[in-house]
Order: structure tokens, then sequence, then C-alpha cells
């Protein structure tokens, strides 16, 4: 019995060199913590996978008769330099094909593979809880991300600072393939690998260019495509991934690696939340120019595939990498624009929305609460609402939304009512990780679900004090 998943293994038909079979770990007494239900539904599973059972079967795949899990190999630029990597603590258990499309079902913290550079390969509850309730959250704010489908509490411990509870995470994306996975075949002495790769990238992704003329080129775009249109709905909501380095870059065009992410209080393009972001390469406003860097460097890794094009392939790629910036500024306008109530974005709204946005990183004012209090149309005594700066950029808007329908209808369809603000998170995680208190936990879990509904309990929306300032930490 598969419990719902109709089991493949598209991957392991590529060369050996990408991955390498890897047993998980065994636990004495596992149990689910969370189980995502809604998820379950989605991907057509059986409902008894919730059960005990469904437990055993997914983390005992090869004892049910599947094959043995893999850990994938790949590269990456971490903070700009060049490293090899690879799974150091996950384990594909295999694919599962819904409605024409696979998905990875990924077993998080299950034990060090060959990759694990000497770590325990191991997950913290915390860190476990974190993923499945920051994906849990931009998945419902409409960001394309991988999913938890359950928390498992493992009854043992892991070595951090201190001794914590272990856990694993079921993570579900419709594939795990980074930019780093195409640095890895480029780099690798192999030269075939990076054809085999990119084939199997269309076929899984974008079959419809199997047979187009110019595929790989065109494949590229694409992927230009899905990364302006990600990071532009991560700018819109004030969501700070923390750690853009290329591992964490996936061609699918979904957000994967929940480690020292964050969400902004007061607009600042300078925010930065992760710990070991000294420098602030990944900071709030520099994430659109390292999305395209990203891109470039993935772009030099496809170079081969092209150097026998008489088109001069260089400037075929830096030709394709240009479109980046346009289509992200159009994403991002767009959205922008319907987060005070204009439906149809033209090129002479950017001045508006970009002067609110000038007063509001003046006055550090909170960012989600700004468009709250504009779609409410509900505005506190406060400098900024009373300054003649924003009198004035309120009379510019209400002109401009003389001629649009429903503006304020629009604006609540688009302006969340809550986000997991970081200081009410940690609040949350800690109780729950370290004092089995998990009213807080559920209490956001549940309302991050429905984040556009008004009905949010003030104190969920409430920005932090000068001492609640968050700093966040990569969960390894």
């Amino acid at each position: 019995m598969t419990y719902g998943f109709n089991v493949h293994y598209s991957y392991t038909h590529l060369n050996q060199a990408f991955y390498s079979e890897s047993a998980p770990l065994t636990f004495d007494n596992p149990s689910y913590h969370y189980f995502n239900h809604t998820l379950a539904r989605a991907l057509g599973l059986d409902e008894t996978l919730a059960t005990q059972k469904g437990l055993d079967f997914l983390l005992d795949t090869r004892g049910h008769g599947l094959n043995m899990p893999i850990a994938m190999a790949y590269s990456g630029h971490q903070y700009g330099n060049y490293t090899v990597l690879g799974d150091g603590r996950a384990h594909l258990l295999f694919e599962h094909r819904h409605n024409n499309d696979l998905f990875d079902i990924q077993l998080k913290g299950s034990g060090p593979t060959k990759y694990s550079r000497g770590f325990d390969g191991r997950l913290t509850l915390r860190s476990a809880l974190l993923e499945y309730i920051i994906s849990e959250a931009l998945y419902h704010l409409n960001v394309p991300t991988s999913r938890s489908l359950a928390v498992i509490k493992t009854h043992d411990h892991v070595k951090r600072m201190t001794r914590e509870d272990g856990a694993l995470l079921i993570r579900v994306a419709k594939s795990h393939i980074r930019f780093g996975t195409f640095e890895y075949a480029s780099n690798h002495p192999d030269k075939r690998l990076l054809k085999e790769l990119i084939d199997y990238a269309i076929e899984r992704h974008d079959k419809d260019l199997v047979h187009a003329n110019n595929r790989y080129m065109t494949w590229f775009k694409r992927v230009i495509k899905r990364q302006a249109a990600l990071i532009a709905k991560w700018q819109s909501i004030g969501f700070v991934h923390g750690v853009m380095n290329t591992d964490n870059a996936l061609i699918s065009g979904e957000t994967i690696d929940y480690g020292p992410c964050a969400f902004i209080d007061s607009y600042d393009l300078t925010s930065v939340y992760s710990s070991i972001d000294a420098m602030g390469r990944y900071a709030y406003g520099q994430q659109p120019y390292i999305g395209s860097w990203n891109l470039a460097t993935l772009g030099k890794g496809l170079l081969p595939l092209f150097n026998k094009d008489k088109d001069k392939p260089i400037e075929r790629i830096q030709a394709a990498l240009s479109e980046f910036g346009p289509i992200f500024e159009t994403h991002y306008y767009t959205l922008m624009a319907q987060k005070i109530g204009i439906g149809q974005f033209k090129k002479s709204d950017i001045p508006l929305i970009d002067a609110l946005l000038d007063i509001m990183a003046r006055f550090k004012e909170d960012y989600t609460n700004t468009f709250i209090n504009l779609t409410t149309q509900h505005y506190p005594k406060t400098p900024f609402y009373q300054s003649d700066d924003f009198k004035a950029w309120h009379k510019r808007w209400m002109d401009r939304l003389s001629c649009e329908q429903a503006p304020f209808e629009r604006m609540q369809k688009h302006n969340p009512f809550i986000i997991p603000r970081n200081h009410i998170l940690k609040n949350a995680l800690d109780h729950a990780a370290y004092q089995d208190n998990y009213d807080a936990f559920n209490a956001l879990l549940k309302h991050i679900r429905n984040p556009f509904n008004p009905s949010i309990p003030s104190s969920l929306q409430r920005p932090p004090s000068n001492d609640e300032i968050v700093t966040t930490y990569c969960g390894t």
C-alpha cells in the first residue's frame, strides 16, 4: 500500500553522478507532530497517510518494497563563493505523480549522507516548525513555494548550542533542481552531464519546449521569467529570504530553504535579519539584484551548450539576462498598484507608488500595517499620517482612484492583514519548541492560513518594540 502516492523515480534515470543512494536514519518512536491535511488532499493522498502506519511507510519506504532513497548532488555560490555541495541532511524518497505533474517527496533531517561534510544531518524541532509555518504563510500569500506535508517528532535530541528536540520534515516541491545543480553539471569532468540535466529539466517542467527550436535558450528565458515573478512577489509582501545562494534557487520558480528568513517591519531596503549576512548581501532591497546575479551564474554554467553556436553565445546569454529587470519591474509594480487599489497598472503610476514608499522609508513606517490602514481608511494619529507629505500623496491617490472600480475591495484581496512577524513568530516557536506550549504557534498558524481576512487579533498585527528586534539564524 502506498497511501495514494503514485510513485515515480525519474531523477534516478539520470547519470548516478547526480545522486547517491542513501539510507535515512531510523528512530525508535517517531510520531506525527503536525500533518498538513489540506496539502495531502491537494496531492490526492489517502487520509490513512496521517496514521502511524502511514508514517511508518514514509520512514521506511525501502521496507515497503520501494527503491532506496537518494541524496542529490549539486554545487552553489554561497555568499558569492563557489562550493561543491549536496543534500547533507535530506533524502529524496520518491516522486509523486498527480494530475500529470511530478512532485518530489523529500525527508529532511534524516541523517548524514556522503554530502554532509562532517555535519550530523539532523533537524531541530524548532527549525522544522519554522519551515512548516513560513511555507504555509507564503503559500496562502500566493507565493510559489515548497510546502511541508508533515513535521515528525523523533523523540531524541540534536546537539546545537544546547541540546534540542530532534525532528523530521516531509517537504514537497515541484522538484529540487537548483541553479547549483546546473553549476555542478557544468563543472563536472563528464561534459555530457549538462545536456542530460537540461533535457531532463525541460521534460519535467516545460514539456511544451521539448521539440521547440532553440529550446535551451527559450527555457533559460522562462527560468528568468519565473525568478523575476517570484522575487517581485517577495518584495511586494516584504519577505526577506535571507540566504539567496544559488543552491537555494529552484529552476521551478518556487521558494525553498527557510533558515534566516523574515518579514520586514518598517519599510527599509537595507533590512537584514540573518546573523551571518554581515555585509548585507541578501538585504531586502538587494533581492532583485541577487536574483539577477544568480541567473547570470546559471547562464554562465549553460554556456557549454552554446559554444558551437554561430550566433555568439555570450551575447545571447547577456541579451536574455537583460530581460530580467523589465520583467521584474512589470511584475513588481503591477502587484504594488493592486495594493493601492489600481487594477490596470500604467507606467505613469510608478511615481505614485514610489512616492508612498519614499515617505514610508523616511518615517520608518511599518510596511504591512501601512497598507492595512490604506485598505481600511483608518489612519492613526501618528507623525506619518499627519505629515504634509502623506496628505499631499493621499490627495494624488484619491484622484487616481476616482477612475477605478471597487479599489478598496481590490486592496483587501492584495494586502494581508497578517504576516508571521518576526518577534511574534520567535515567541511562538520558542514556547513550542522549548516549553511544549503550542497556544501561540497554533493561533498564528490558524490566522496566517487566512491572511486576507480582516478579523485578525490586533496582538498579531503589532510591530515590534525596540527591544523585540529579531535576528534570525540558519537552522543547520
